[in-house]
């Protein structure tokens, strides 16, 4: 299960971060795979186990949903 996982992130990360990229250093590199991950793959993209939406967009509806 793990690696299956694994394998979906490193797909992902591929086609939508380092695809075509020539890093001038390997710290650059990691950079722009840790924003990459950081900053859209864990907050921004749609999970199926919040019913498709962003992590944001789920803690709003549910901070709405608790008044």
């Amino acid at each position: 299960m793990i690696m299956l996982l694994w394998s979906r992130i490193a797909s992902t990360l591929k086609c939508e971060c380092i695809s075509r990229t020539c890093f001038p250093t390997r710290a650059a590199a990691k950079q722009t795979i840790f924003e990459y991950i950081e900053c859209f793959y864990q907050r921004q993209r749609r999970h199926s186990s919040l019913g498709y939406l962003s992590p944001v967009q789920y803690e709003e509806l549910m901070s709405l949903s608790t008044y």
